[in-house]
């Protein structure tokens, strides 16, 4: 099946067209042409309208949209939550957990590998999970339940890992055993990736060393930088090796702050996520996480008891429409923060670019970053 994406303004790393055509073979792009070129033959054509077709956005740090959470014991809540997603434009995510018992882990691996291995499935496409917690620091938990904390346990990721692939985990570097729980996940091809942590600069160094190169929701749950006392997020800033994952509704880093990563950073190691949590597409009013009460107001989601910030509710697009505002970045070098990025990390390497021989995860959105359609490939053959 060959289908013509023709009219579009295709925006793809380090590529701007404005009029260009994307030709799809059995789920695969297979030329992407210039508006002077003549147009290939297809069996279906998609008139874009002259909207922007970037590749579909990878959201690796999500818990929750719609009301359900990823870890809701009822399979529907992930059937839910990937449809929606889509409609913001993500065509793959990571399932993202919060701090449970071993036995609710469990289970939202089950669920995911369900949908995972659904070829009805219609919504995001599941990449595997992301395990943010258990293994974090109690004084940086944060909106994470105190009641299920523990130290890291590489066993027990392998035993999630046998249900569903485990491919990124969030934990405390400075825990008992972490150093060697980290090289083990490297080992296993696992993402190690700091948060919600005390860890100070020297720590930072130490876990670099044993194969750490990521920070989750960077600068938020991680000591801060100061002249006198470095810490995570220096290490974070002024290491070129760390990925730093960047929550973009402009409340968790402010815009000011935003700015200064992307001159100090290169590009490639940024990417962008939402870590919503269930109120996100929902309005002000209560809600939970991971069992505890929540009050979101002005699109701002807090713990009832402590007042500490419990996730977000941003949606994607949205996410991409604030950095453009903030940095100021064209889109050919900003996409790359939306899937680019986090393919390659993740190690995928047909994902995140509108190139032939990538698959055909497109969104299409307006010029105030609207979403007018998302595709996603569904089984593609090998490129």
């Amino acid at each position: 099946m060959r289908t013509l994406y023709r009219n579009a303004h295709v925006i793809s790393p380090g590529v701007d067209i404005v009029g260009g055509s994307v030709l799809v073979t059995d789920g695969r792009i297979s030329q992407v042409t210039m508006p002077s070129m003549t147009l290939p033959s297809a069996d279906a054509e998609i008139n874009c309208g002259g909207l922007m077709l970037l590749p579909g956005f990878i959201d690796v740090h999500a818990h929750g949209r719609s009301g359900v959470d990823f870890t809701d014991p009822d399979p529907s809540a992930i059937v839910t939550m990937t449809r929606d997603k889509r409609k913001d434009g993500v065509t793959s995510l990571l399932v993202t957990t919060l701090t449970l018992s071993f036995e609710e882990l469990e289970v939202c691996c089950k669920n995911a590998a369900a949908v995972m291995n659904d070829p009805e499935a219609d919504g995001a496409r599941i990449l595997g999970m992301h395990l943010e917690g258990p293994y974090i620091n109690p004084t940086k938990a944060g909106a994470q339940n105190p009641n299920f904390l523990r130290n890291p346990d590489f066993l027990e990721v392998m035993a999630l890992n046998a249900i569903c692939p485990v491919r990124k985990v969030t934990f405390a570097p400075e825990l008992p055993g972490a150093m060697d729980f980290a090289q083990r996940l490297r080992g296993a091809g696992i993402v190690p990736s700091v948060s919600h942590s005390e860890a100070d600069y020297e720590t930072m160094l130490e876990a670099l060393r044993n194969g750490v190169r990521d920070f989750s929701h960077f600068c938020n749950t991680i000591t801060p930088m100061h002249h006198l006392a470095f810490g995570a997020v220096g290490a974070g800033l002024e290491i070129d090796d760390f990925n730093l994952e960047l929550i973009g509704d402009k409340f968790h880093i402010q815009p000011p702050m935003l700015r200064f990563i992307f001159k100090v950073k290169n590009i490639e190691r940024l990417q962008l996520i939402t870590d919503a949590m269930r109120a996100s597409g929902l309005g002000d009013g209560p809600s939970v996480l991971g069992g505890l009460e929540v009050i979101v107001k002005d699109g701002i989601a807090r713990v009832a008891s402590t007042g500490a910030v419990a996730g977000s509710t941003l949606l994607y697009n949205q996410g991409l429409k604030n950095l453009y505002e903030v940095t100021g970045l064209p889109l050919k070098e900003l996409v790359k923060v939306t899937s680019w990025n986090q393919a390659r990390t993740l190690g995928f390497s047909d994902l995140g670019r509108i190139e032939p021989g990538y698959r055909a995860d497109f969104v299409l959105m307006d010029k105030n970053f609207n979403v007018k359609e998302t595709w996603i490939a569904k089984d593609c053959p090998a490129p």
